[in-house]
């Protein structure tokens, strides 16, 4: 576990070895959410990273049905 301090303003520095480790660099967005009680931070993946993740077809395909095809590569990708 490593440690790091809350700022005045409530900010957090994420530690370097945890940043190399999930490939965070300055200015990429993460997620920020709880689980027991537990704050968790997780990279966002960005159109580049989810860029050719989905196979095309010839059947098209409704902008639901292209979300919910990204949202579960991007959950195998990042879980």
């Amino acid at each position: 576990m490593y440690t790091t301090t809350v700022s005045q303003k409530g900010q957090v520095v994420i530690p370097k070895n945890i940043r190399d480790i999930l490939n965070i660099e300055p200015n990429d967005k993460v997620g920020v959410d709880i689980e027991n009680k537990k704050v968790i931070i997780k990279p966002v993946p960005t159109i580049d990273d989810v860029f050719g993740m989905v196979k095309t077809t010839n059947k098209e395909l409704t902008t639901k049905e292209m979300k919910n095809i990204v949202q579960e590569e991007i959950d195998k990708k990042y879980s």
